[in-house]
């Protein structure tokens, strides 16, 4: 049975659509798409087309955009931190301000 639309060769985020791959019974057609780093993915027609949070690449994205999240908060950063938060829960320990329960996390 031949597709509604016909999607090879049109792109969505990274992926270019270079087949067609099959049709599941509730998804309906599955294509077989290339990605811009090489990788390739099957993809339902529902899930290229959507215009929000639609599928943009093979996983790549997710990848890379975890590795700027590991460089963007690293522990370099939270060691940083850490000394504020102990001065705070100090400043609020002082002033009486926390709860018996939340004194006892803050001198932790």
């Amino acid at each position: 049975m031949k597709p509604h639309l016909d999607l090879v060769g049109q792109r969505f985020g990274r992926l270019t659509v270079i087949a067609l791959h099959g049709r599941k019974p509730k998804t309906g057609f599955l294509w077989r798409c290339r990605c811009d780093c090489g990788g390739e993915t099957i993809a339902p027609t529902g899930e290229l087309r959507r215009t929000r949070k639609g599928l943009q690449s093979c996983g790549c994205m997710g990848r890379e955009n975890q590795e700027k999240f590991k460089k963007r908060f690293a522990t370099s950063r939270i060691d940083e931190l850490l000394p504020l938060r102990e001065a705070y829960f100090r400043v609020l320990v002082e002033n009486k301000k926390l709860s018996k329960q939340v004194r006892a996390y803050a001198s932790v």
